[in-house]
């Protein structure tokens, strides 16, 4: 919200207000704090949250800004802190965009693109003024992957367990 001509960012946190001039003085804390409300970060703990945040950025999109464009490589991930933005698809004419959903806070934007190694399938466009939390395909690569790699394999190893005794 705005006040005396000062924009605000409200977090998960009431208490935790990001002026608009501070935006490159969050702390990996703060960003670590926005990840914990993440489906594939809600299980991690305290020390993994801090690494992955440490190569986290904070940015900020005006209205009608393109995060992500389709078609093009994915070098970032994004968590939407604040706002919402429109997904698009692009027509068989390749010209005519069609809105296919919208996304909200702690949404995730370019993290199946990445995980699969293809580029951006849907442009992404803010809705309004937004906050998303940033992280490059490396970062993910180095300290993301390795996570969600292991949990799916302790799942494998899990459901074998199980058929083992049907």
């Amino acid at each position: 919200y705005c006040s005396s001509n000062e924009k605000y960012y409200i977090t998960p946190s009431t208490y935790f207000k990001i002026r608009y001039n501070d935006i490159e003085r969050v702390t990996a804390g703060e960003i670590a704090v926005h990840l914990k409300c993440v489906d594939i970060f809600r299980n991690l703990n305290d020390h993994q949250l801090l690494d992955i945040a440490d190569t986290c950025t904070l940015k900020v999109f005006p209205r009608g800004y393109n995060i992500v464009e389709g078609g093009k490589p994915v070098n970032y991930i994004f968590i939407l802190l604040t706002g919402h933005a429109r997904i698009y698809q692009t027509q068989d004419n390749g010209q005519t965009y069609v809105q296919k959903d919208t996304l909200h806070k702690s949404n995730l934007i370019g993290a199946l693109d990445m995980l699969h190694g293809r580029n951006y399938s849907a442009t992404v466009t803010a809705g309004v003024l937004l906050s998303c939390v940033m992280m490059s395909n490396e970062s993910f690569n180095d300290l993301v992957r390795p996570i969600l790699e292991d949990l799916r394999a302790k799942a494998e190893q899990y459901e074998n367990f199980l058929n083992a005794f049907v």
